[in-house]
């Protein structure tokens, strides 16, 4: 079998991983908060010595390279959405490089999405029903019988004029260490420092749209699905090449 269809066969695999990160994109291209993920290919040399065995540049004589396409890494697109005035008081975006924490069953966890509720009994969540923490480390809880929510630009809360919480606003030094759990919340790699947001500015009545721009998303998934069926045409060529050897061979042979 040439081995050029593992070539062909690792390429397509790679497209297929890409047009499930851009679908997923262009899926949540209307989700405050959500970041799009960007994927990052690598080239894999896998050699051979003409005899057999490992590389070694050292040897003289022919080598054997193979080249194949893998998949690095999914890359968070880092690009804040603009923001989209709603009016709704519990509605709130952040201006600057920060995040939300909000506390989930496996721990707290970082968002940029403040489309929060308020629970019958007072807890301001999340959509997903995630706990929003404030700056004492506590989940934030509002009098049920509020008439008034004022969210000042420094993050604190106020309650029929009474100060009652203030979001704690965190980041980290280089976001490449946020890793994506579920849509728009993040968690950390290990030994990643969370430390207070620096400068950031809370904004009342509005949210983060997604940064994923829909036109250039289909795009891309026009220009990624032809470069898999591309591929896909040239691993059945090879598999054609291989039948027709076969088939001349064993004529010769019987």
């Amino acid at each position: 079998m040439s081995d050029g269809i593992y070539t062909a066969l690792s390429g397509s695999l790679a497209q297929q991983h890409s047009l499930d990160v851009i679908a997923n994109n262009v899926a949540n291209a209307s989700t405050a908060g959500f970041r799009g993920d960007r994927v990052v290919f690598g080239e894999l040399l896998a050699g051979a010595q003409a005899k057999g065995g490992a590389v070694d540049p050292r040897q003289s004589g022919p080598l054997r390279t193979d080249q194949f396409v893998r998949v690095e890494e999914n890359q968070l697109d880092r690009t804040a959405g603009g923001l989209r005035q709603t009016g709704n008081k519990l509605d709130v975006a952040l201006n600057g490089d920060g995040f939300f924490k909000v506390r989930t069953e496996n721990g707290d966890r970082l968002t940029r999405a403040g489309n929060f509720m308020m629970r019958e009994g007072g807890e301001l969540t999340s959509m997903e029903g995630y706990a929003v923490i404030g700056e004492d480390d506590a989940p934030i809880v509002l009098p049920r019988d509020v008439k008034d929510i004022r969210i000042e630009t420094d993050g604190i809360i106020r309650a029929d004029g009474q100060e009652v919480a203030k979001f704690s606003l965190r980041t980290v030094a280089d976001q490449a260490h946020l890793q994506r759990e579920g849509t728009t919340t993040y968690t950390i790699k290990a030994g990643t420092e969370v430390v207070p947001a620096g400068r950031i500015e809370v904004s009342q009545g509005y949210l983060e749209s997604s940064n994923v721009n829909p036109v250039n998303g289909l795009n891309e998934l026009i220009t990624v699905n032809r470069s898999f069926d591309a591929l896909q045409r040239v691993i059945q060529n090879f598999q054609q090449i291989d039948q027709r050897t076969a088939r001349d061979i064993g004529s010769r042979t019987g």
